[in-house]
């Protein structure tokens, strides 16, 4: 008797999980309807292709410096970690 509970188990989580799929594809089918109807009433921007070069260009150096800022502030920690743990070690060193 103890794997007929184990079926009914099996065939509820079954029919839950149909029923999920039901409303997971009314809800895509949904969003597709509504990005449909939005993508109708946006219009583009007009941008030239020179201006999306500089945007491209302004945008790639702009990374480059947060890259770089990033990095230094990693090494700016990094120092000050080592710097403190090496303090630590030369005042426990005098104490001792």
């Amino acid at each position: 008797m103890g794997t007929l509970g184990c079926i009914n188990d099996m065939i509820r989580r079954d029919k839950e999980n149909r029923e999920l799929r039901k409303i997971s594809k009314d809800r895509l089918n949904e969003t597709h309807r509504r990005l449909l109807s939005v993508k109708d009433s946006v219009s583009l921007p007009d941008i030239t292709p020179e201006k999306l070069s500089e945007i491209i260009i302004q945008t790639q150096t702009r990374e480059t410096a947060e890259r770089k800022r990033f990095f230094r502030l990693a090494l700016m920690f990094i120092g000050a970690t080592v710097g403190v743990v090496l303090l630590a070690v030369g005042i426990f060193l005098l104490i001792v």
